[in-house]
């Protein structure tokens, strides 16, 4: 009888990690979605910033980035996960509130740069962006980071795409 009890609570036990493993590879997909989904975001809205041909169409294309971004930051917060994720939420949601902060001010100035008058304009939008880089770079690390963690922890092997 104890060995039948002992053999149940060991499948039991070893269920139940199959289980939370299982949990913390969906909340990690779903956290990748999201990202994955503000960086195709990201891109469509440069490319239509560079293509632009006035700061109008430019500042249209920043104003549906900024819809897009507050529609996927509703998704990242409906995300749960029970137990420790090691920032990894904490982290996509600064990448959010940095891409938000990009759209609604350092982008305007690039584009009163674009399509203003200032002789040295090309300069100091490298500049801007290459501060802009920067910074999305650190918060991209501090989320891979965090994510490497996560998935020592919950046993996870993570592919790179």
């Amino acid at each position: 009888m104890r060995k039948i009890a002992l053999i149940l609570l060991s499948m039991t036990l070893f269920a139940s990690c199959n289980t939370n493993q299982k949990q913390a590879v969906e909340y990690n997909n779903n956290l990748v979605m999201v990202q994955k989904e503000l960086a195709a975001k990201i891109n469509q809205t440069e490319q239509q910033i560079a293509a632009a041909a006035d700061s109008s169409s430019s500042g249209a294309a920043l104003t549906a980035a900024l819809q897009a971004i507050e529609a996927e930051q509703k998704k990242l917060d409906a995300l749960q996960f029970n137990g420790d994720d090691f920032g990894m939420k904490a982290a996509l949601s600064k990448a959010f509130a940095f891409m938000k902060r990009t759209y609604s001010g350092d982008y305007h100035k690039i584009l009163s740069l674009k399509f203003g008058q200032d002789p040295e304009a090309g300069q100091k939008i490298a500049e801007a962006v290459k501060a802009i880089q920067q910074e999305g770079v650190a918060l991209d690390r501090k989320f891979l980071d965090a994510q490497q963690q996560f998935a020592k922890k919950h046993n996870i092997r993570l592919l790179q795409q």
